[in-house]
């Protein structure tokens, strides 16, 4: 159908993406665009992916306010579909304190650095609670070159902006063992008896189905309550 069609272009746009091969990239992303627009509608996810990979082409072809419109488009479609705490409305905010950053517009870019970290340590607090402590550790490490990106426009803001000072310190202890620290207190805690353990599984269980749920748009959430 041209939806599976769709998905094969946007797979082609996002490997000659990789390539550094931009202007191929966009011709698929633009024709994804107008598929998924027609068989989707522009309330779904997949249309959302496509907006946001077209403000990444632009932006590495130079053509800044185009890339300003579709990582802006994106991320409040994202907004809301799937709510503010959500790992691809996380990738929206921080895409566009990347594309500011990059423009020299550092005000607004600090207040995008700041709604990405704070999301992005809410969802790392979150699957503290159902994950073993290496699989939390490697998912701290899928926003490790977010937290490099942060550090970057801090040095590069330096004496600028002195807010930065204190999100530099905050986000350095949260990010150097805490999570992992509070996953095996809990291990601990939970394995002293038999019903602890008990209890402790039954948490987990419940959190894991809620990261399942919350991970679809909201409309589609069931039973969250």
């Amino acid at each position: 159908s041209n939806r599976y069609y769709a998905s094969s272009l946007n797979n082609l746009a996002l490997l000659y993406y990789k390539m550094g091969r931009y202007e191929t990239s966009k011709a698929y992303l633009i024709q994804t665009e107008a598929i998924w627009r027609k068989s989707l509608g522009v309330k779904h996810p997949d249309y959302t992916e496509c907006l946001n990979n077209l403000g990444l082409v632009y932006q590495q072809m130079g053509q800044y306010e185009l890339a300003d419109s579709f990582l802006l488009e994106a991320k409040n479609i994202r907004e809301q579909l799937l709510g503010r705490f959500h790992p691809d409305y996380a990738a929206s905010v921080n895409n566009l304190a990347i594309l500011y950053t990059q423009l020299g517009r550092f005000d607004a870019a600090a207040q995008f650095w700041a709604e990405a970290m704070n999301i992005t340590n809410t969802l790392l607090i979150q699957s503290a609670r159902f994950l073993s402590a290496p699989e939390l550790s490697a998912y701290v490490q899928l926003y490790q070159s977010q937290l490099d990106h942060y550090y970057s426009f801090a040095l590069q803001t330096h004496g600028k902006l002195p807010a930065m000072n204190a999100g530099c310190y905050n986000n350095g202890l949260f990010h150097k063992g805490f999570l992992l620290n509070i996953s095996s207190q809990i291990c601990k805690i939970a394995a002293t008896d038999t019903l602890a353990t008990e209890w402790n599984n039954l948490v987990k269980s419940y959190h894991r189905r809620l990261a399942v749920q919350y991970a679809k748009p909201i409309h589609q959430r069931l039973e969250v309550e």
